[in-house]
């Protein structure tokens, strides 16, 4: 939701960053897919971690003064990683928990998934009292690297 406002703060024109959302929007639609497709046959704990290995260098590289070229690249890798969250997280709530407690499971996920959509309203906000959006970008890092360990922590299921 931010990358409009980060690309203008990197002289950007208006017309090109709101090509970068289109360019996001499409890679979130073909996430979708290929995420929902390949939770079908592989560990879902290695199509997480490929999320955040993919997410981290496109974070440090919004750090930098990324070119147009480059923010196109980011905007194409993170929408697709991004847009493969909703299906994998479906796919390992339907899991772990199987179809008896699918609805509960994903019920209890809920509050947390909306709570989050306040990030973006919180890294506007960094943005603005701090002039960039690096602290917020070191957030997310912060926050991503227990998630990432955590899914190490989750044993293989024994019948994937």
């Amino acid at each position: 939701q931010n990358i409009g406002p980060i690309a203008l703060d990197l002289d950007v024109q208006a017309v090109k960053a709101s090509a970068l959302m289109s360019i996001w929007a499409a890679m979130m639609a073909l996430g979708k897919v290929t995420f929902g497709a390949m939770s079908d046959h592989f560990d879902n704990r290695y199509l997480f971690w490929i999320q955040g290995s993919v997410i981290i260098p496109c974070l440090v590289f919004l750090m930098g003064e990324p070119s147009f070229l480059e923010l196109s690249i980011i905007c194409g890798v993170l929408g697709a990683s991004m847009g493969g969250t909703l299906p994998l997280v479906g796919s390992i709530i339907a899991a772990r928990f199987g179809p008896r407690y699918f609805g509960q499971a994903m019920g209890l996920m809920m509050p947390f998934l909306t709570v989050s959509s306040l990030g973006y309203v919180a890294t506007g906000w960094i943005r603005d009292t701090t002039g960039s959006y690096d602290v917020a970008l070191v957030g997310l890092l912060a926050i991503l690297f227990p998630c990432i360990l955590g899914m190490a922590a989750m044993p293989k299921l024994r019948n994937p």
